[in-house]
């Protein structure tokens, strides 16, 4: 097998509770050649002095940097790896222990230019919950990433010359994945899902909401780039406000329901319009009870919104 570097980059923000689980993980990895980079990215709670002394307990590289953003976070990182492989992983996941001697093998026997697979979500006390399978098994299609997005970031490997071919992060983007793997799929970058349990995933449900328009913000930025295949484009703009303001209506209930007009300004006929609005009406009007029960789901990622959204076959 293989002994090339594998390069593993952590962008660091705020994670004092999580990041030695994952240093833990990393140590304990069946594949020994590895490097671990950690980028600060300009925390605010106190966190350098608690990296410095984990440092000195875990071999890592440690950048502290004013907080530009995790694209940023990862393009110092990156500018600072030395490995054959990339693996980028969140602050507060973890590795499962075979999970880099089995993309290496995989990697270094295929002509896939990065690899990733399912993970298992876990609570934010580590207590591990149901294994999410990748929505595709097989090579990505560009519109596999465009409308739903099927690559797990916390489970991608990646060859490290995918950075030169395909560039590198986009800064001003406030979201890592779906521009990246967008970019690369269209310059016809190989990326392979498999079914292999390969990272722990956190599961925060704190101000939910706000990072799923965060989210939304980054994938409407994203979308501008791809102007060129405007009826693709409109199709996944629409589909992605339409997720949004499902999570709207579940979280938020009828408060500020005339944010569902902006389902009318999407380019579709006008019936499918004023379906989709009435339908995000009576999601909103649910009890209490009944949206608190979905609300789990959706956060727990059960598969409820791929259900949701898939009204009227979207």
């Amino acid at each position: 097998m293989s002994k090339e570097l594998v390069s593993i980059i952590i962008p660091y923000f705020n994670h004092k509770s999580y990041i030695e689980e994952l240093l833990i993980s990393i140590e304990q990895q069946t594949y020994k050649n590895i490097e671990t980079i950690l980028i600060n990215d300009g925390s605010t709670d106190g966190s350098l002095n608690f990296l410095q002394k984990l440092k000195s307990k875990y071999s890592f590289k440690l950048l502290s940097t004013k907080n530009k953003g995790v694209c940023a976070a990862i393009n110092q990182g990156l500018k600072l790896s030395k490995g054959k492989y990339i693996t980028l992983i969140a602050s507060d996941d973890v590795l499962v222990k075979s999970r880099i001697k089995e993309q290496v093998v995989i990697l270094s026997n295929q002509p896939y230019d990065a690899v990733g697979g399912g993970m298992t979500l876990m609570t934010k006390d580590s207590a591990k919950l149901h294994y999410a399978r990748p929505q595709k098994i097989g090579k990505l299609k560009f519109d596999d990433i465009l409308l739903y997005n099927s690559a797990y970031a916390p489970t991608l490997m990646y060859k490290a010359y995918a950075f030169d071919v395909y560039g590198q992060y986009v800064e001003s983007n406030p979201i890592e994945d779906y521009p990246m793997l967008l970019n690369m799929i269209s310059k016809g970058a190989h990326i392979e899902n498999v079914d292999k349990n390969w990272a722990y995933y956190r599961i925060d449900d704190v101000n939910y909401m706000y990072k799923a328009k965060w989210y939304l913000d980054g994938i409407l930025s994203t979308l501008k780039d791809y102007e060129g295949v405007p009826k693709l484009i409109n199709k996944a703009r629409n589909h992605h406000v339409y997720l949004y303001l499902i999570k709207r209506a579940i979280f938020n209930g009828s408060a500020n329901s005339n944010h569902f007009r902006q389902i009318l300004q999407n380019n579709e006929f006008i019936i499918t319009r004023l379906i989709k609005l009435s339908f995000l009406h009576i999601l909103a009007s649910l009890p209490r009870q009944v949206r608190q029960l979905i609300q789990k789901k959706i956060i727990y990622k059960s598969g409820i919104m791929k259900t949701l959204s898939n009204f009227l076959r979207i």
